[in-house]
């Protein structure tokens, strides 16, 4: 099948400033995430990725702009189901008591994530409810700001989010479409994500 008017398109979150002080590093914000964001533009458009304006959350962005901005970028569009999207975060990840991940945001309490956090859950069904066909989500989740932060299921969840979507490929491959989902982690859960100190840069999106 020949794909017309393809579009590709990015999604890029780099959250370095944190209300709280338990998610920052030795008292400061996470610069290394703000560079990685910014980095990861610059290359995407050289890659013909479109950025909207507003698609660029850098720096401090809370959950209400955060959830409405994943919100409008993989459901509420005019886009193609031959378009590519791309969705990148850097930032840390979190965990609840009762083991569900979360992407922190600025105004995210380390322990109450789930008020306002953005699980992977949530991310999930966004990917699940978008009519592109293609997609990329590369998360370079840094757990620095303590052991709490550092520890998780990430593997757990992965392996249900690629059962998620084995299950949707069955479906578009009935439906005779073309598609590719993928998901880049920067670990597991017994792994970290890192900055490079000379470069200011965490090793997976470096």
């Amino acid at each position: 099948m020949l794909i017309t008017n393809a579009q590709k398109k990015a999604l890029i979150i780099g959250i370095s400033d944190y209300t709280d002080p338990r998610l920052k590093v030795d008292g400061r914000n996470l610069n290394f995430c703000r560079n990685d964001a910014e980095t990861m533009g610059e290359e995407l458009k050289k890659l013909n990725f479109d950025i909207a304006e507003g698609n660029m959350l850098v720096g401090e962005a809370n959950w209400e702009k955060v959830r409405n901005t994943i919100y409008d970028f993989f459901v509420d569009n005019e886009g193609s189901p031959d378009d590519t999207l791309l969705f990148y975060y850097s930032g840390h990840g979190v965990l609840d008591d009762q083991g569900n991940i979360y992407l922190a945001l600025s105004d995210t309490d380390p322990k109450k994530p789930y008020m306002r956090g953005y699980s992977f859950g949530d991310l999930t069904m966004m990917i699940e409810r978008t009519i592109s066909t293609r997609v990329v989500v590369i998360l370079d989740c840094c757990y620095s700001g303590s052991a709490k932060l550092g520890k998780g299921s990430e593997e757990d969840a992965a392996r249900k989010w690629r059962r998620i979507m084995e299950e949707r490929s069955n479906n578009l491959r009935e439906q005779q479409q073309r598609h590719v989902k993928c998901i880049l982690a920067a670990g597991l859960s017994y792994q970290e994500a890192y900055a490079l100190k000379q470069e200011e840069r965490s090793v997976f999106t470096k």
